[in-house]
């Protein structure tokens, strides 16, 4: 397969946009998790940061798990227990922990919200 010099110039302006692309995409994601109760923000941790942190609402408590960059629930008081076993979420997984009884949601929270919410072609 021979290349001409335009076809090249093309594949080198779209690999370099590409690139821009994914480098601009991953620039918003933040190291912040929030913890949000019934609906508020109640702390907001670093993921770069390996650490336990335990919280007590009014009728159960769950420990979090920060470690190299994820975050885990490894002790939940509801019944069910289904948040720990969603296991660790991770910076650009856009992944979410959530436990209904306890009215938890576990997310990292984004730099920028997009009008966006996908693509379909």
């Amino acid at each position: 397969m021979i290349f001409k010099k335009g076809d090249i110039l093309f594949y080198l302006i779209l690999i370099f946009l590409l690139l821009l692309f994914y480098y601009r995409s991953n620039k918003s994601e933040s190291n912040i998790v929030e913890i949000i109760y019934n609906g508020v923000v109640v702390d907001n941790l670093d993921s770069s940061i390996d650490s336990t942190y335990t919280f007590n609402s009014e009728y159960y408590s769950f420990s979090l798990l920060v470690k190299s960059g994820g975050v885990k629930i490894v002790k939940s008081g509801c019944k069910d227990k289904l948040c720990t076993k969603i296991g660790e979420i991770k910076r650009g997984d856009n992944s979410t922990i959530i436990c209904l009884p306890q009215k938890i949601v576990v997310k990292f929270k984004v730099d920028k919200e997009s009008d966006l919410d996908g693509i379909a072609g």
